[in-house]
């Protein structure tokens, strides 16, 4: 939540007034406070987090003074003068807990009220060397009190101050000290009481503590929370006799702080209910920048008599008990590194606890074999032992350590305590550190928007596991979206950094970046560091705006004329450039438009604008171009200015065509096609129109198409033509250009006729077929072979021809018969082919139409008849053997006849039959592939008969021999 509430924005206090009323809902006379202070830390550049915690008395308190929040009121030291208010609304509740909860008294229980808010410290406001400071102020304190005076109509004022955020003309960023623990306890009369106190400043000031008067100031009980908290002075609390700064509670010692470690000690004397304030001051460099005040209050009651327990020691290998001042331990790596502790309590059933409090040193402590037990009970001893046992880590850097050794008891409020202070000195295995390096070049001087990318390598010569860290120095490196991704190794670790420069803020020019690579071990921490610098170069180049038309002397142009030409915009520093443009004179209209893209540090655009009509002669306008390049929320500018002379003057347009001389004499199925081009002298828009003498252009299938160039219109006109109808065989198309500026009509025409000349030769058909066949075109051709023929159609008027080939009664296809042809205009070719076959189906074989058609008004196909015939093949002559010897020495066994002639078509083998003399047959078989062993028949001549189908029959003998 943040409230930015400054005394000269008046706007903003309605906001204040609405948010002080809820919060005043609840406000009463009560008695509630028992203390609290204030806090202011830095977050992010001017940004800071202002903290209230009010510690509240849940036993004596009002309910009614439970406050939602608060307001807080910063004022300049010097003048006192208000500077802002801030409403500090309510965030956390909670209980301060005891130190031991077996402690707790019924009469004290305190709450931890917080209320904070985030503020904006600006420059403007807080530069004043003399510094400011922040208050809140509220009624009333506890009732109860028992050392000042009125204690239900005192107020608190809490109160802190802080130095400029500016010093020097640098930025001065500081955050005060905090985390003050609380006190819940209450002390014990007669007992000393002691407490930590001390805050911590997270810049590494200096603090330095005192005992001061509670401040009263403003608030009264019939003004417990005012509208504004006041300005300084501020008075004071009232002490009642016997009581005084120094003396706040009574005692042997009376309540004091240590300076530097804020620890807060008292041995009470008095029984009661006690307020006390704490200053804590902060120094830098001997300078005081700040101070916070913190109010509380101590309870002194009667407790039981608790005796102090006793804690002994003795260094490792020797009897006595351990001197504090005189010995020293000495940790060797090789030796034994345990000192033995005893510990007891004269108290029955007394509970301790051991614990370890570094003295000038901080880091890893060594460990305790036993850290609690129990004594003088029942099944328990008298004395405890334990071991504190030093890690073989443990470093003193050559320097004694100072280490206390407490024993404490449970006893109320606070425990009772015994301290043997241990001084060793110890030396860690050797380690070497961590190095890192990166491949920034330094000086970074980058220009806002660009990306900076740099490696770093952070390695450790020991092989240790390194961990790589990246910060903002003043600033948060990942609320500026800087990126650091890392790729870990053995013993290295490898980062890239990535960041897209800002634009600078205020006093942001410069960026340090803080790498640290960091390695551990024996939880003692080596780093080595690497500062990177980014400075922002925020100098920027304006851009330049540029156009191809002549700016010292004027464009001429009439009404209705188009003026273009090219604009460009270019940045020097690559920045996006915007280009816009204006007439001077004349009024925007959708006439003039300046279309554009953006490129790489450049813009390029092409600008438009009819010439208006205008009433006088001529007129001058100006065209002014604009190119502008925005940089880090500053837009600088170029202009260039364009003169234009408008002039009212029309000349008519020019029509020409590519037609040539007329008439055109063409032929029917003509492609007709010709240019028109329609031009105006004044640059002025044409249109073009056509038609057709006595006939619609349409109408005969004409077409026009058109494309507009500028001032320049072109046309194509294209036209199939047609047959001629009976009684028309001429026809005129008038082609018109019109422009048309400022309603101005003027115009130009051109007249094309066309002359349609019909005359026809029919084509010729050749072939090599026709020439090889006799009348009437028979051609035989032998089964199994094949004819292949070219066929020829030709044109002399080049008609388109095609060329066809079909069958009389049959499929050209069924008949192994194949055409194709290559039409084409004046000219058509063709290819036959007969894979002859046996067949049974055409015995007086096949008649073949060829044709070649012509596409013309008036077409005289001509076409070729042909009868294609399988031949029956010539008788084959064969000599058969007229012997074969069967005794069955593998020479000449059986008696074949492979030589028969082969079967084709209807021309087959049927049987053979073997006789004897005698007539009698002795073999036969239908297979043309037969063989005759004899069948063991005897020796001698054997006659056969061989029987084909549509073939003679043959006739021979054979003999037998053994």
């Amino acid at each position: 939540m943040t409230i930015r509430l400054f005394h000269h924005l008046k706007k903003r206090k309605v906001l204040y007034y609405l948010l002080l009323l809820l919060f005043s809902t609840h406000v009463a006379q009560a008695t509630h406070i028992v203390g609290g202070e204030m806090d202011l830390r830095h977050t992010v550049f001017n940004y800071y987090e202002l903290t209230l915690n009010l510690y509240f008395d849940d036993i004596n308190g009002s309910p009614d003074a439970y406050d939602y929040g608060l307001t807080a009121a910063i004022y300049a030291k010097r003048t006192n003068k208000i500077v802002q208010r801030v409403i500090l609304p309510r965030t956390q509740d909670t209980f301060v807990a005891y130190t031991n909860p077996a402690c707790e008294a019924s009469s004290l229980r305190t709450r931890h009220l917080v209320y904070n808010a985030q503020v904006e410290l600006t420059e403007t406001y807080y530069a004043d060397p003399a510094g400011y400071y922040v208050v809140v102020e509220r009624c009333c304190r506890n009732g109860t009190i028992n050392n000042i005076e009125e204690p239900g109509n005192a107020g608190q004022t809490f109160y802190l101050e802080f130095p400029a955020i500016v010093r020097d003309g640098e930025p001065f960023y500081n955050s005060s000290p905090h985390v003050f623990p609380p006190l819940s306890d209450y002390a014990c009369k007669g007992e000393l009481f002691y407490y930590d106190f001390a805050g911590t400043d997270p810049d590494g000031d200096s603090l330095v503590y005192e005992m001061a008067t509670p401040l009263n100031g403003h608030a009264t009980y019939d003004d417990p929370i005012p509208q504004l908290p006041g300005p300084a002075p501020y008075s004071l609390i009232r002490w009642l006799p016997g009581f005084s700064t120094e003396q706040q509670i009574p005692g042997n010692p009376a309540l004091n702080i240590d300076r530097q470690t804020g620890r807060l000690q008292v041995r009470p004397s008095q029984l009661g209910l006690f307020v006390f304030s704490i200053r804590c001051s902060e120094y830098r460099d001997g300078v005081k920048i700040g101070e916070v005040r913190r109010d509380f209050q101590l309870k002194v009651i009667s407790c039981p008599d608790n005796q102090k327990p006793n804690l002994t020691a003795r260094l490792p290998g020797q009897t006595r008990a351990y001197q504090p001042g005189r010995d020293t331990l000495r940790l060797a790596l090789d030796q034994d590194r345990c000192v033995p502790l005893r510990f007891t309590d004269p108290d029955a059933a007394s509970r301790l606890t051991l614990s370890l409090h570094p003295v000038n040193f901080t880091g890893g402590l060594p460990t305790l074999t036993l850290k609690q037990g129990t004594v003088r009970t029942t099944g328990q001893p008298d004395t405890l032992a334990s071991q504190l046992c030093f890690a073989e880590c443990i470093d003193t850097q050559g320097k004694v350590y100072l280490l206390d050794v407490v024993v404490a008891d449970n006893g109320c409020s606070l425990p009772k305590r015994d301290t043997v202070r241990i001084a060793f000195i110890g030396t860690g295995p050797p380690n070497a550190p961590p190095t890192l390096t990166t491949t920034a070049k330094q000086p970074l001087k980058v220009r806002a928007g660009t990306w900076v990318t740099f490696d770093l390598l952070a390695t450790d010569p020991d092989g240790d596991a390194v961990t790589l860290t990246m910060r903002g120095k003043d600033f948060g490196a990942d609320w500026r979206k800087a990126e650091l991704t890392q790729t870990p190794g053995k013993g290295q670790i490898k980062g890239t950094f990535r960041w897209q420069v800002p634009c600078p803020e205020r006093y942001y020019k410069k960026y340090a970046f803080i790498f640290e690579a960091t390695t551990t071990y024996c939880d003692r921490p080596e780093t080595a560091r690497v500062e990177v610098v980014i400075d922002i170069d925020d100098s920027n180049v304006p851009p330049k705006v540029m156009t191809t038309a002549p700016t010292t002397r004027p464009l001429v142009v009439h009404p209705g004329q188009l003026l273009s030409f090219q604009v460009v915009g270019t940045d020097a520093d690559q920045d996006t450039v915007d280009l816009w443009a204006n007439v001077r004179g004349y009024p925007a209209s959708s006439s003039a438009e300046l279309l554009w893209e953006r490129k790489a540090g450049r813009s390029e655009g092409t600008y438009n604008w009819q010439a208006p009509c205008i009433e006088q002669d001529s007129v001058l306008y100006h065209v002014g171009f604009y190119a502008s390049s925005l940089f880090c929320n500053y837009a600088p500018y170029d202009t260039v200015s364009v003169p234009v002379l408008v002039i009212r003057n029309n000349a008519p347009p020019v029509l020409t065509s590519t037609a040539g001389p007329a008439p055109l004499r063409v032929r029917p199925g003509q492609l007709l096609s010709f240019d028109l081009l329609a031009v105006d002298p004044d640059s002025n828009a044409v249109t073009l129109t056509w038609a057709g003498q006595g006939f619609s252009p349409a109408d005969v299938g004409a077409q026009l198409t058109q494309q507009a160039h500028g001032a320049q219109q072109q046309g194509r006109f294209r036209w199939q033509v047609p047959c001629p109808v009976a009684g028309k065989s001429r026809y005129e198309f008038e082609f018109t250009a019109t422009d048309v500026p400022c309603g101005e009509v003027k115009t130009a025409h051109l007249r094309v006729p066309v002359q349609i000349e019909d005359t026809n030769s029919p084509p010729t058909l050749s072939s090599s077929l026709f020439a090889a066949a006799p009348a009437p075109l028979l051609l035989r051709q032998l089964p199994g072979t094949t004819l292949e023929a070219t066929l020829t159609g030709l044109d002399l008027d080049q008609d388109p021809l095609t060329l066809t080939a079909r069958g009389v009664g049959f499929d050209l296809a069924t008949a192994g018969m194949h055409f194709t042809a290559q039409n084409g205009t004046g000219q058509a070719a063709g290819t036959f082919r007969w894979d002859a076959r046996c067949t049974e189906e055409f015995p007086e074989g096949y008649e073949v139409v060829f044709e070649v058609q012509e596409a013309g008004c008036q077409p005289q196909p001509r076409q070729q008849t042909v009868r294609f015939v399988v031949a029956d093949p010539e008788p084959q002559a064969f000599v058969p053997p007229n012997i074969f010897t069967p005794n069955h020495d593998g020479q000449n066994e059986v008696f074949t006849l492979p030589m028969l002639p082969a079967d084709i078509c209807a021309q087959r083998f049927a049987s053979i039959k073997v006789f004897n003399r005698w007539g009698k047959q002795v073999y036969a078989s239908t297979d043309r592939g037969f063989s005759w062993d004899g069948g063991g028949l005897p020796g001698g001549v054997y006659f056969y008969l061989i029987d084909f189908v549509n073939r003679p029959q043959f006739k021979g003998y054979v003999t037998i021999a053994y």
